[in-house]
């Protein structure tokens, strides 16, 4: 008990030094591709006068409208609900289920688990659930729940939990997570789906590394861990979770309609430190056929009791 605190205060400093490192490379990356491409941001110890200072970002920031939110969750749920349903149906799953949407965002995953079978009743649970529409809160078998994830305690036990792109976004996912061991019945199934970010210094083009450095600025900003579903594995297998399986899928950037990520940026437009013509030219990379990049692989795992 007595070391927790200089484990804790050990895990914040080696996290500021991994970003430092992260500026480093990517300022470097850049500037070898191009070199009269000047960094606004990032500039590591931040001496110059032309670097903005931390301070000078949040007066561009802005609060995502809810017509954002909704755009960027379905964008989100039409690339993954497919994927996502096709490792579900691979699950051994028990008829009459009792299943957890936990960070349900549209709705539609919810609709998709309760046409598993006409006994399954999906509980789906967000910390807003007004982008739920009416077509899928009337179904028999959905049970539409508004509580804040963080304090939100299990009324019973689950057959499956299934939580994708919300963990990330918590600083207590480590709790949470650990939590959900116990909200599963015997043999029940936890499925848990982030991303994991690579790192940008390496795209291709160094405008797009610019830009997806300014979008892992924002989420760094606002406590998102875009590399914690690594540590999932091992941490399910510490809580004695069994048959654990990993399974991935590519998150691309360009191909034109291939591309996830033109949909996920241009929403959070105004909260990035990029400039009009470097937006510009990330629109039209990922609009183009023939380019090709990949940020980010999105992992899944899962692990039963």
């Amino acid at each position: 008990m007595g070391d927790r605190r200089p484990v804790v205060h050990l895990r914040a400093a080696v996290g500021d030094v991994a970003k430092r490192e992260r500026s480093n490379r990517t300022r470097q990356s850049y500037e070898a591709k191009s070199g009269a491409h000047q960094l606004n941001r990032r500039c590591g110890d931040g001496s110059a006068s032309e670097c903005p200072t931390a301070r000078s970002v949040p007066a561009r920031e802005r609060i995502a409208t809810a017509g954002d939110t909704a755009a960027r969750l379905t964008h989100i749920a039409n690339l993954m609900d497919q994927h996502s349903m096709q490792i579900i149906r691979a699950l051994p799953i028990r008829p009459y289920a009792n299943i957890l949407d936990f960070g349900a965002g549209t709705g539609s995953l919810g609709a998709a688990l309760a046409d598993l079978d006409p006994g399954t009743t999906v509980h789906a649970l967000d910390h807003d659930t007004s982008l739920i529409p009416e077509v899928v809160r009337k179904r028999p078998n959905v049970r539409v729940i508004e509580a804040d994830a963080t304090t939100w305690r299990a009324p019973r036990r689950f057959d499956l939990i299934h939580a994708r792109f919300t963990l990330i976004h918590i600083p207590e996912r480590d709790r949470i997570l650990a939590g959900m061991r116990n909200w599963l019945n015997p043999g029940g199934i936890l499925m848990v789906t982030e991303p994991y970010q690579l790192d940008e210094a390496n795209a291709p083009d160094p405008v797009v590394a610019r830009v997806l450095g300014a979008y892992h600025d924002y989420l760094d900003r606002n406590g998102t861990a875009l590399t914690w579903i690594r540590t999932v594995p091992a941490m399910l297998g510490t809580l004695g979770l069994l048959d654990i399986e990993i399974h991935a899928k590519a998150g691309r950037l360009g191909g034109g309609r291939h591309d996830r990520w033109l949909k996920l940026i241009e929403p959070l437009r105004g909260s990035l430190d990029i400039t009009d013509e470097e937006f510009e030219h990330f629109r039209q990379i990922t609009r183009s056929a023939g380019w090709h990049d990949l940020p980010q692989i999105i992992l899944t795992v899962t692990a039963r009791t």
